[in-house]
């Protein structure tokens, strides 16, 4: 089933569509999932998340003969085979469904074959664009909101065009609190928050460092546990609202702990939410029997999966969720009285 990033429910009158949501990071981040590899090498590069699956992608950097492992979303390893690219960066692409990475050098930007039915990587694929990343090493990610990948390196995010691989230009950090020689060297993490958009690995410190992608403007970490792995280089990524190191053949998860601005959470009131978790609809209803004027559905990096607008005077919402992904959302709901952010598990 194909999702696009963005689906919007028709309906017989529909209100103005609503603001962007913003994520914020919280200030310290657990621990909460572990992705035990298969043995090979320390040089796990990259992760990726197939939210139509619920499937974990995880590549090696040195050899197109190391494998790729895929974990299902409880973290059970359920397939790894030999990827058959040199990989550094790995990323799932939502417009084409598909898993991509870039390699080392000029080796290009590569998509890997999936079983069209389990979707496991076949350990087969194409390369799909020429090299034109800044360092032989880049590790990429894919800025999927400007359809950029995008790389770290000597103190800046270096922009290519997801369709193309042209240059775009560079985005310069300022006022990081602390020096480069501290930071992940050849990984960026699109985390894709408003204002918390790139990601950095404050590795002597064990902090997640997050710079505005319009200003460059350092806006904040997230506090690692003391005994996160000091990753200096590769064994770093995010994925499904965590960010992953890799150490002694694990990838550890750590839950960034993403909450709302305070305007998606004011005036909480009576609107309720049922089944929850869900499978195909859910229904959003007010204690006082109001009106539901809106809701959008997003993930938890602020993304809107699903908007709606009703003319309903009164009565509850019903909404059609067969499409989403599983995974967890945040569903946004605008009563007459009440507007309010609600958690959304989706099962199937």
């Amino acid at each position: 089933m194909k999702l696009s990033p963005l689906a919007l429910v028709p309906c017989m009158l529909c209100f103005p569509a609503l603001s962007s949501a913003q994520c914020i990071p919280a200030a310290s981040a657990v621990q909460s999932m572990t992705l035990t590899a298969t043995p090979q090498t320390e040089n796990r590069s990259g992760l990726a998340f197939n939210p139509l699956l619920g499937l974990y992608y995880s590549v090696n950097a040195g050899s197109a003969n190391y494998p790729i492992d895929t974990y299902d979303e409880a973290g059970t390893l359920v397939s790894t085979v030999t990827s058959g690219f040199d990989y550094r960066g790995a990323w799932w692409d939502p417009i084409g469904q598909r898993l991509l990475g870039n390699g080392y050098n000029n080796l290009g930007i590569f998509e890997q074959s999936l079983d069209p039915v389990t979707g496991f990587p076949l350990g087969t694929g194409t390369v799909l664009l020429a090299s034109n990343q800044p360092d032989a090493q880049s590790i990429g990610d894919l800025d999927p909101d400007a359809s950029e990948i995008i790389y770290f390196f000597d103190g800046s995010i270096h922009r290519f065009d997801a369709a193309t691989h042209a240059a775009l230009g560079t985005t310069a950090f300022t006022g990081l609190p602390v020096s480069l020689a501290s930071i992940n060297s050849n990984t960026v993490m699109y985390i894709g928050c408003t204002g918390y958009e790139y990601g950095l690995y404050d590795y002597s410190n064990r902090r997640v460092l997050y710079v505005n992608k319009v200003s460059g403007a350092y806006s904040g970490n997230t506090q690692l546990p003391a005994n996160a792995p000091p990753r200096s280089s590769f064994g770093l990524s995010y994925a499904n609202g965590k960010v992953w190191l890799f150490e002694q053949g694990v990838w550890l998860g750590y839950d960034l702990g993403f909450s709302l601005g305070v305007g998606d959470a004011a005036n909480l009131g009576s609107l309720q939410l049922w089944p929850n978790p869900a499978a195909e609809s859910i229904t959003i209803a007010a204690d006082d029997g109001g009106a539901i004027a809106a809701a959008r559905i997003t993930d938890l990096a602020g993304r809107t999966m699903l908007n709606v607008a009703t003319a309903r005077s009164s009565g509850s919402c019903v909404l059609d969720v067969s499409a989403l992904p599983i995974g967890n959302y945040l569903v946004h709901a605008t009563g007459a009285r009440a507007d309010r952010v609600l958690p959304l598990v989706i099962v199937r």
